[in-house]
Formats: structure tokens, sequence, C-alpha cells
């Protein structure tokens, strides 16, 4: 072979490597992007999730021990400092207070920024408080009513014993 000839294919074989490595840091920016795509959609996903789990308590009917699994379930929201989330679970104890008191019906309200979390927790678990207004009977049925703020984001769960 002629100088000639081996000089143009190193030149080729250049021009192909560069080629190539430019085309490989095209894909590895491509695959970077789509990456961040899908992680913006999986967190978009997994917020509608939440929503529509939480939405699915609204006019429903559910026993006393769900409302105390949807509490606990439930509980990095209702302790979550940075998002305002109740539950509200009002007893025919409740509702009979506050007709001979004239006042609308208020229930135990959970997720207030409080620190007595674990105390309410543990009140509505313990059989002795069944005589008390707050305690949750975990036979009874409750009906459930979601309100939202003006976004439409889940503020209030409430749970009324019928």
């Amino acid at each position: 072979m002629s100088h000639g000839l081996k000089l143009l294919l190193i030149a080729a074989g250049a021009i192909i490597t560069c080629i190539v490595v430019v085309v490989g840091f095209q894909l590895a920016k491509s695959g970077k992007n789509d990456t961040n795509k899908a992680k913006e959609q999986f967190s978009s996903m997994t917020n509608e999730y939440d929503d529509v789990k939480l939405s699915s308590y609204d006019n429903i009917t559910i026993s006393g021990s769900e409302v105390i699994s949807c509490i606990e379930e439930n509980r990095s929201l209702l302790v979550s400092t940075n998002q305002e989330f109740v539950i509200e679970v009002i007893t025919k104890e409740n509702i009979s207070a506050a007709l001979t008191k004239s006042t609308p019906p208020v229930g135990e309200r959970y997720g207030e920024i409080d620190s007595n979390f674990e105390t309410q927790l543990n009140y509505i678990k313990n059989d002795s408080n069944r005589t008390k207004a707050n305690y949750i009977n975990h036979q009874g049925s409750f009906l459930g009513s979601v309100s939202r703020n003006a976004n439409g984001v889940i503020q209030k769960i409430t749970f009324t014993q019928q």
C-alpha cells in the first residue's frame, strides 16, 4: 500500500471514531432526559394515586375499624407540617353533646398541628374508652365525605357515625 492510501485509511478511521463518540454522547444525553421525564411521570402518577385513594372515601359507608385504618394509613399526611390535611371523626356522642349545647357537631380531628397524635390513636383503640365521646366504635358505620380547597386538593375527610 502506498503512503497516501494509508493516510486516507487513518483519516477515515479517525472521522468514524469521532462520529461514533458524538452519537454516543447524544444517546447518553437523550437517555438522561428520558429518565428524568419518566421520574416526573412516576411522581405525578403517585400523587394522583394518593388523591384517588383519599377521594375513594367520599360518600361511602365504612366500619369504625376501617376509619382507624384510614387514620393509620395516612399518618404521614396527618403529621406532615408542610401540608394541611385533617381527618375528622364525628361519633354519635359528639353529635349528641353538640346538640345539647346548640353548637354544630365537631368531632375529634387528626392531623391538626399538635403533638398528641399517638395519644389520640391509642385512645381510639383502647376499649376502656368505649363510653367517651371521641371513641370510635370498631363495629359502627361511618359515612365519609371529602372536602377540597379551591385548587382541588383534598384538605379534609370527615367520617360521621350513622
